[in-house]
């Protein structure tokens, strides 16, 4: 399987097949240009391999390369906001040979019909075990086929074109998951699918069609949107995203859902939250515990009990044996689950 580890604008991902750390990031800066990015190869040793030429063209309003995936013939699979990689117009999707050489074999053109914000972005890719792509983002065209805002490509970039969604997503896309049957939950800002209310989740069927046994009302007092979807053993989902309401009931940033998008009302809201301005990222281990990360504070029974970044109990509730402390005005962005340790980035607000 592509093996992924990607946090906030710098993504990482490692092929064991060939000893080799990929690394993504902004190497210069322009006063008038948007920085290109460079995707650097690093042996296990730490030094840099200089044979890896890999270089990427950021497009303006878009977030550079938001993901990268190790494929198993060794190739790598970029994901983003860039529109030119090594000299050549590659749109937000690429595929690199293991020497960091664009893969030519692998084409893929997208465009956006709305021309108030023409800019396309891809921000989520999954790929199926048959080797199949999914995407999802902000687009309405794909190899010159109408597809909004989500598609499903073949190994060869190739729109499939036996994979009907129809209409289409009515607003973009920020999160994927694949069941176990071959049905797809989508995650996004939309509040439609080919003309069916769904707000912010939705599930398909293999083929594109929705799936209409599973429907989960979202909805919150501002900007609403699914950012993360995570399929537990059991068959419960777990979401997290800005959102305020699941099913008309209380859930500010993560619940739980049981496997037809109805609550499951056992994982509870973890405390009383004296703060809430976002939930960004949250993370399960093995035991069943969760770290959740962002901007807020938690109590239970008027004490703080967590800031910014909590380790929650198996039904919600905060372990009250884990506490971090963080400076005024910082905020948790993104996380990364080992099984011995978690690591997350805090980025610290300053007001000018």
């Amino acid at each position: 399987m592509p093996e992924l580890l990607c946090i906030i604008f710098t993504c990482g991902i490692f092929d064991s097949s060939n000893d080799h750390f990929f690394s993504l990031g902004i190497i210069t800066k322009s006063q008038n240009l948007l920085p290109p990015l460079q995707i650097n190869a690093a042996l296990r040793d730490g030094s840099l391999d200089t044979n890896f030429p890999a270089v990427l063209s950021q497009t303006r309003f878009s977030p550079g390369v938001s993901q990268a995936y190790s494929l198993p013939d060794g190739k790598i699979l970029a994901v983003g906001g860039f529109k030119v990689v090594n000299g050549v117009i590659k749109i937000n999707l690429a595929r690199l040979n293991a020497d960091g050489t664009l893969d030519n074999s692998f084409g893929i053109t997208l465009s956006s019909t709305n021309f108030i914000f023409p800019a396309t972005i891809i921000r989520q890719v999954l790929i199926q075990p048959d080797e199949k792509i999914l995407i999802g983002g902000s687009f309405n065209v794909v190899n010159n086929v109408a597809a909004n805002n989500f598609a499903r490509l073949n190994a060869d970039g190739t729109l499939d074109t036996t994979f009907n969604i129809g209409g289409g997503f009515n607003n973009g896309v920020t999160a994927i998951a694949l069941q176990p049957d071959g049905k797809i939950l989508v995650g996004g800002d939309f509040s439609a699918f080919n003309g069916v209310n769904r707000t912010y989740l939705a599930r398909l069927n293999t083929d594109g069609s929705l799936d209409t046994s599973f429907n989960a009302t979202i909805n919150s007092f501002s900007v609403n949107t699914i950012n993360s979807i995570l399929l537990l053993p059991d068959g419960k989902i777990f979401i997290q995203g800005r959102f305020n309401t699941v099913n008309s009931i209380l859930r500010r940033g993560l619940a739980k859902l049981n496997a037809d998008g109805t609550l499951d009302a056992s994982f509870v809201e973890p405390g009383s939250y004296s703060s809430f301005n976002m939930m960004n990222a949250f993370a399960v281990r093995l035991d069943g515990k969760i770290y959740i990360g962002g901007s807020f504070e938690i109590r239970v029974n008027n004490q703080l009990v967590c800031k910014n970044l909590c380790r929650l109990n198996a039904d919600g509730t905060p372990d009250t044996s884990y506490f971090v402390s963080f400076e005024t005005n910082s905020s948790v962005r993104a996380m990364y689950l080992q099984p011995d340790r978690i690591y997350w980035i805090s980025v610290r607000h300053f007001n000018r």
